[in-house]
């Protein structure tokens, strides 16, 4: 027999009295006694009640402990993985940034339109530490840059020559919206993620341009990748798909069509896949291609209209922000002037050096940096934090060199003068300089940096008024008449001084 009662049974009344009723039934909620006597467990059945919620109250008890055990794991496990992503971090950066002698470019692709020169990041390690893609591109008269885009944020400085250029936004109208405009030596363009570009060279001399990317995001360490629009490589459709599989190199590449379905791509356009097939045949060429003289008379004029213009700065033709006699000039740019270079985390600045004339020493707070030279001839220096000269190298046309955050550098010009760019890796850099009026020994005490350097305050005036009127760039110093004895030698202490510290 089994007798169900309510969850708060309780009795009520003379067990002597009370007519037990047997429960039929599993779906009965309780037992009935007699009317005015209420509810009772039956005597028989209370110490089952008891284990049961005894029995429950332990479940509980023992789930309550398996989270907690659990949650420790987790955290334990947690903490050690965080604990060896962070040794682990902490070994890279010690193996970081260990060679950063300058680099000079291999080329990757070259055609009757053009070549693509690139710095390789498996040779130059710093590039793949510090984040960078660098690629230079010289385009021939009459050379078309394929449509593509970038799986990298690119910010483009022409180095040589002229172009055409176009760039397509996906948050305009595509059929009102077209913008082509010309870019000249000094001029930059920022080319965001995914935004799909080409370039034409309509002069007649040839043109050269740097791509400069941020690889963070990009699917290759210091490389990022190029996604073509159109464009047949015959090498590359000759070759079987293990050994196109196998291939890392990006000049032996077909177009975005070629790896779709020709039934996919004629549904997509609302064509027959004869159609399909004909488009894929007839492109020749890939990457740059030359256009004949039709050719070259269909392309687009120069518009320089839309919203496009926002993607472009006229960098060389800007009045300089830093101008030196006879020591040069020097031209920012960044968020401020630029606004796109916020949303690039990319800026840049470009240095104009007559013969002999210094850059001050300077360290960049918040941003690696890569240098190029485009022209001229000159010396650089790198220290690390330790004191360490980390380089001290030439450097000539093309040579690139990786400048880690907060290490100092200066660049020094050769007789023929140099021409460099800087590109940074934020879109607003902060710099301090150890030389000039904006030294940040000036902003220590006399009396501190006289005992740092264990000098006198005369020999510390002397240094802070040499470099007084000067900062950013210091112009040749014309040699002084020789003096004999303990004058020469301490002229000699001061001018060493001097030329480090301003």
């Amino acid at each position: 027999m089994i007798w169900k009662v309510p969850p708060n049974g309780k009795y009520s009344g003379r067990i002597r009295d009370a007519k037990w009723m047997p429960c039929t039934s599993l779906a009965s909620e309780y037992i009935s006694f007699v009317p005015g006597y209420g509810f009772f467990h039956p005597p028989s059945l209370f110490p089952l009640f008891e284990l049961l919620e005894m029995g429950k109250k332990l479940f509980v008890l023992a789930l309550a402990l398996a989270v907690l055990a659990l949650d420790v794991h987790a955290r334990r496990e947690g903490d050690r993985q965080h604990h060896d992503r962070e040794s682990s971090d902490r070994r890279q950066q010690r193996q970081a940034f260990r060679d950063l002698k300058p680099r000079k470019p291999r080329e990757i692709f070259r055609s009757e339109g053009g070549r693509i020169e690139e710095y390789d990041a498996g040779d130059y390690r710093a590039l793949c530490d510090a984040e960078f893609g660098v690629k230079r591109v010289t385009v021939e008269p009459n050379g078309l840059v394929l449509p593509g885009y970038k799986d990298s944020h690119v910010l483009l400085t022409v180095m040589e020559g002229r172009l055409r250029a176009g760039i397509v936004s996906p948050f305009t109208d595509k059929v009102t919206e077209k913008s082509v405009f010309e870019l000249k030596k000094g001029d930059t363009m920022a080319i965001p993620r995914g935004f799909a570009a080409w370039l034409f060279n309509d002069g007649n001399q040839r043109a050269r341009f740097l791509d400069v990317a941020d690889t963070t995001t990009s699917c290759e360490c210091g490389r990022f990748k190029v996604f073509h629009l159109a464009g047949s490589d015959e090498q590359e459709s000759e070759r079987s798909p293990r050994r196109r599989r196998e291939s890392q190199d990006e000049s032996t590449g077909n177009s975005l069509l070629h790896g779709f379905s020709k039934e996919i791509l004629a549904q997509a356009w609302g064509v027959d896949e004869s159609i399909v097939q004909r488009l894929r045949e007839g492109q020749k060429g890939s990457q740059i291609i030359k256009v004949d003289e039709q050719q070259r008379r269909s392309l687009p004029s120069v518009t320089n209209s839309g919203i496009y213009m926002d993607f472009v700065y006229r960098l060389g033709d800007s009045q300089p922000d830093v101008y030196v006699p006879r020591g040069g000039e020097l031209r920012q740019l960044n968020s401020m002037k630029m606004p796109i270079l916020k949303e690039l985390g990319l800026s840049a600045a470009c240095y104009q050096l007559k013969s002999g004339a210094l850059t001050a020493p300077a360290w960049a707070h918040n941003a690696h940096k890569v240098i190029y030279v485009n022209e001229g001839r000159g010396r650089i220096e790198v220290v690390r934090e330790n004191g360490e000269q980390a380089v001290e190298a030439d450097m000539d046309e093309g040579s690139l060199l990786v400048v880690p955050a907060n290490y100092p550098s200066a660049k020094l010009a050769g007789n023929e003068g140099l021409d460099f760019a800087v590109i940074y890796k934020t879109h607003l850099p902060i710099e301090s300089y150890l030389a000039g009026r904006n030294s940040v020994y000036k902003g220590v005490p006399r009396s501190v940096m006289s005992s740092a350097l264990q000098i006198d305050e005369q020999l510390q005036q002397k240094l802070e008024d040499r470099r007084a009127e000067e900062a950013y760039i210091f112009p040749r110093r014309e040699r002084q008449p020789r003096r004999g004895g303990e004058e020469e030698r301490s002229y000699q202490f001061v001018e060493n001084l001097v030329r480090v510290f301003g």
